[in-house]
């Protein structure tokens, strides 16, 4: 999940999703979950890979 906005935005006391929230649905190919060392390092794999398909 990404979610962008500005410094203000998150520090409002208001809800974090509003009507112009949405959703961008991508590529299980594009998107890599990077929470340990192992996910860091496939994501570079994946990311040379993807480069090379250029």
């Amino acid at each position: 999940q990404f979610y962008w906005g500005t410094a203000e935005a998150f520090s409002k006391q208001k809800p974090f999703f509003g009507p112009n929230t949405y959703s961008i649905v991508l590529p299980e190919e594009c998107a890599q979950d990077i929470d340990t060392e192992s996910d860091w390092k496939k994501a570079e794999l994946l990311h040379t890979l993807l480069e090379q398909q250029k």
